[in-house]
């Protein structure tokens, strides 16, 4: 009896030993699909996204991470991601430096994400460009689209301007532009400064800070439509990349997100998903680390505005704009196809 027990016994370990080996095996070859979004209007892009997850084979898993626009930059560089949402002008920077060194497996635009969200305040009024001579313009994006944008605005408007590194290098006949590194220094610099001077940052931080009582000057979105002539409103200011070889084993993936992405618009346009808080849910990413947004406010969801076309559609667009703003131009093979 003993020796049929021990049998029993010795049978049951070695099932539960093999079940345990089987489970720590699919573990192992579970896949991690990696996506990386700077935090802001690209966020907001995949808020839905971030809600539901992705439909995925049952050995995958989603790994989407929110966070600054450097640590995207620096994780696709090393090939540590498979998709990101980036500047337009750093993904084209990117992708030819990629082909430039021979490199088979670049990352390539799949579709834009955002056409611009950049706008004008006055500390406590609204001012003309020319009311604005003499003054200073703390500003975001120095050699990126956003100052290449400000400057090209500027140009068309005849507005002398100089840009000054220090507060106490102010020209009294010129538009003083100081570049700080981000939104939250633009801020700063309004708020600590006793003069009347200007900002330029991006939505959503721009509708908060009309609700604290800064005045909306200009929309460089529609500066930019009148300076170069353009049918469109606003530029391709981001765009979804993804690395060639991803994309073409997992083509059936990427369409979905490029699918999802163009449902998202209907989501956060939606007042009561606005009402409920799309900051709730980038706080609450459950796939990655989070948003550390605070507030969405209603309107600023318009003011991010989130366009979403496909490489093919925003193609002339982006070869617009990297003309418009004396950049680099990029190569066809950078605007991947996803109907062929």
């Amino acid at each position: 009896m003993k020796k049929k027990l021990s049998i029993i016994f010795v049978s049951i370990i070695l099932i539960l030993t093999c079940c345990f080996g089987l489970v720590a095996c699919n573990n192992t070859n579970q896949t991690t699909i990696k996506f990386a979004v700077p935090d802001g209007a690209p966020a907001i892009a995949v808020t839905n996204i971030v809600k539901d997850g992705l439909t995925l084979d049952k050995n995958q898993k989603l790994q989407l991470d929110i966070t600054n626009p450097k640590n995207v930059i620096d994780s696709i560089k090393a090939k540590k991601i498979d998709m990101a949402i980036l500047p337009t002008n750093v993904a084209t920077m990117l992708y030819t430096a990629s082909v430039t060194k021979n490199d088979n497996d670049p990352y390539v635009m799949l579709a834009t994400a955002t056409y611009g969200n950049l706008y004008i305040l006055g500390n406590s009024t609204s001012a003309t460009f020319e009311q604005m001579i003499g003054k200073i313009m703390y500003a975001i994006g120095k050699g990126a689209i956003p100052g290449k944008v400000l400057e090209k605005v500027l140009t068309y408007n005849n507005i002398p301007f100089v840009e000054i590194t220090k507060e106490e290098e102010k020209d009294s006949t010129k538009l003083n532009i100081m570049y700080v590194n981000d939104g939250p220094a633009v801020i700063q610099k309004m708020n600590s400064s006793k003069d009347e001077v200007f900002g330029m940052l991006a939505d959503p931080a721009v509708t908060l800070q009309k609700k604290q009582g800064k005045k909306l000057c200009y929309d460089m979105q529609k500066e930019y439509q009148i300076a170069t002539k353009s049918e469109v409103l606003g530029y391709p200011q981001a765009v979804l990349i993804a690395r060639k070889s991803f994309i073409a084993s997992n083509k059936t993936l990427v369409e979905q997100v490029v699918a999802k992405m163009q449902e998202n618009i209907v989501f956060i346009n939606n007042p009561e998903n606005q009402t409920a808080g799309l900051e709730t849910i980038l706080q609450n990413n459950t796939f990655g680390t989070s948003s550390a947004l605070k507030k969405i406010p209603a309107p600023s969801v318009k003011g991010c505005n989130i366009v979403v076309k496909t490489s093919n559609d925003a193609k002339n667009d982006i070869l617009a704009l990297l003309s418009n703003l004396s950049l680099k131009p990029v190569a066809d093979d950078f605007f991947y196809d996803l109907v062929k």
